[in-house]
């Protein structure tokens, strides 16, 4: 389908208004293409998707043929000169007869800064590395401006065209034309490394540009304390460097928009996006941002790391009531911990290493409190048995040595006990003494329902609060305050 720009409307119209002339002036000298349909034509007053040979059939018999100009273009083929001799020519007038392409070309009379309007088209994310505090999102980025030394009339035997003619655009030394240098301020990676791209340029100076590639940004990395349950926000900061007289504008149809490329098994799904533009009069330019939120596979994180730290640190409590040797018990609780440790190792990498508190290490760290206070209880325990099964045995020693040791008389009778003890009250106190005489059982029972109870209101609190631990990390954006300019 073939676009018609908005001067032919003032073109066309004087066509509308001439007198018909006889004999066929559509495609004088040139060959008519009959049976294509111009799809715009209702836009213009005429006929809605009039073909080309309606069109011819209009100016058959007219008194007086117009200049049928850009219908020419569009509905004749003139096999006596090649069809990019139009454009051709328009390229050779605009960009060959001194044009500057390291000016602005601001308006010399009014000495009113160029206006660039930008739109970003959000295709998907690509990276996020949480550890370098980097988002890597795939984007493209257009860029409308006008420059009158780029603007051009229509003549039927040179600048034979009203349709746009393109131009190498580039932010380099290979640009045939004036660019705005609008670059990434917080980038590893910015508009710069998007490489070079065609710009259509209308006859009225209207240059669009649009290149597609990676933006690479250093983030502030909002709300990360909430991990994984974080609205992950990022920044994308624009700007121009070394050049002035410029003043960006926001698209006035949408500055930024969402496409559908996204995969759905990325770990990262945008959440919202939102842009805005800034003034710093100190350095009399406008700055364009784009904020971005991303949230993240929170089933992954779920199903891998908080689900089984919950059972091993569950499992490990339910040793205490377990009815088995005191040291088996140790046993098993060292290997629920050892498992939780290798886990915690496997998603370690998922993790970053930070000073702040994040809501997923501290879910980790503070499960493996109960995890260790368990198996210091088992420890205990298992000692006490040991401590006891010692004394039992060496009462009963104690005792064996004293029934030896009775005397008797001639007659086989035995003589009243007398003890050989230094001190005869030390062995019953000390195997009546609580110490000696409490219950394990009603220990490790106690224990249980404590350490139970106390991790079942920890889960409580933590998937409670899941939205208020980035609370005491005092940044917001890096680089603007994020005002919303429409």
């Amino acid at each position: 389908m073939i676009k018609v720009s908005a001067p032919l409307t003032v073109f066309l119209s004087l066509i509308l208004q001439s007198e018909y002339c006889h004999g066929s002036c559509l495609c004088s000298g040139a060959e008519i293409v009959g049976e294509y349909i111009w799809r715009e034509s209702g836009d213009f007053g005429f006929e809605p998707n009039i073909s080309c040979q309606k069109l011819d059939d209009m100016f058959t018999n007219a008194v007086d043929c117009p200049d049928v100009g850009a219908l020419r273009e569009i509905c004749c083929i003139d096999r006596s000169r090649p069809r990019y001799f139009c454009a051709q020519q328009v390229r050779e007038k605009i960009l060959k007869n001194g044009y500057d392409e390291l000016s602005i070309p601001s308006n010399s009379l009014s000495h009113e800064p160029v206006d660039v309007t930008v739109r970003l088209d959000y295709q998907t994310v690509t990276d996020i590395d949480i550890s370098a505090g980097t988002i890597e999102i795939f984007v493209w980025l257009s860029l409308s401006w006008k420059d009158y030394r780029l603007a051009w009339t229509y003549d039927p035997n040179t600048t034979c065209t009203v349709f746009p003619v393109t131009a190498r655009a580039s932010m380099g030394s290979k640009s045939e034309i004036w660019v705005p240098n609008l670059d990434l301020f917080n980038k590893i990676s910015g508009t710069r490394e998007m490489g070079d791209s065609l710009a259509s340029i209308s006859n009225d100076g209207t240059v669009y540009w649009q290149r597609d590639g990676k933006l690479k940004a250093v983030c502030s990395m909002t709300n990360l304390g909430n991990m994984p349950f974080d609205h992950l926000g990022c920044q994308f900061m624009f700007g121009s460097i070394n050049q002035f007289g410029i003043k960006y504008r926001l698209h006035p149809n949408g500055a930024l928009a969402i496409g559908e490329f996204s995969s759905p098994y990325s770990e990262y799904v945008l959440a919202s996006a939102q842009p805005g533009i800034e003034y710093e009069e100190d350095l009399s330019s406008d700055f364009v941002f784009f904020d971005f939120y991303f949230t993240r596979g929170i089933k992954f994180y779920v199903q891998n790391i908080i689900f089984p730290v919950s059972i091993f640190s569950i499992l490990s409590i339910f040793t205490m009531i377990l009815g088995l040797n005191a040291f088996q018990r140790i046993t098993l609780n060292l290997t629920l911990l050892l498992v939780a440790v290798a886990q915690k190792i496997a998603t370690s990498s998922l993790l970053p290493v930070t000073d702040q508190r994040l809501w997923l290490v501290d879910f980790v760290g503070l499960s493996f409190i109960w995890i260790a206070i368990t198996l210091l209880e088992n420890v205990f325990v298992a000692s006490m048995t040991s401590i006891r099964d010692q004394r039992k045995k060496k009462l009963d020693l104690e005792k064996l040595d004293v029934s030896e040791n009775e005397p008797s008389d001639s007659e086989g009778g035995v003589l009243p006990k007398v003890s050989i003890s230094s001190n005869p009250s030390s062995s019953s106190c000390l195997e009546d003494a609580w110490f000696y005489s409490f219950s394990l059982k009603k220990f490790d029972t106690i224990c249980f329902f404590l350490s139970f109870g106390s991790y079942i209101v920890f889960l409580i609190i933590m998937m409670t609060s899941t939205n208020v631990w980035e609370n005491g990390v005092g940044n917001t954006f890096l680089w603007s305050n994020s005002t919303i300019t429409d």
